[in-house]
C-alpha cells in the first residue's frame, strides 16, 4: 500500500480510495465507477496505475486477493481509514 499512498498524497489523487470501491463491489466496473462518480474508462485507468505502482492486477484473481488483504490489513492497524 506504500506506493498508493505515496502517489496519492504527492499527487493529490484517490487510488487508494479507488481500489478500496472496486474491491468492496467485487471487482463491479459500472458499480465501482458510479459509487466513485467517475466514468468507467477513467476506473481503468486508475486501475492501471494501481497495477504499475504495486505490480499487482486487480482485476485478477491473485492480485484482488493481496490488495484486498493489503487494504484489510491496514485498516487493521489503523493505517487506511475504513
Amino acid at each position: 500500500m506504500g506506493p498508493l499512498i505515496e502517489y496519492d498524497r504527492d499527487h493529490d489523487t484517490s487510488l487508494l480510495r479507488t481500489l478500496a470501491t472496486f474491491l468492496a463491489n467485487d471487482g463491479g466496473w459500472k458499480v465501482a465507477a458510479s459509487k466513485l462518480g467517475i466514468h468507467r474508462q477513467t476506473l481503468v485507468y486508475r486501475l492501471r496505475m494501481i497495477e504499475q505502482l504495486t505490480g499487482l492486477k486487480p482485476a485478477s484473481t491473485s492480485g484482488t486477493a493481496a490488495l484486498w488483504l493489503a487494504v484489510q490489513a491496514g485498516r487493521a492497524a489503523g493505517i487506511l481509514p475504513e
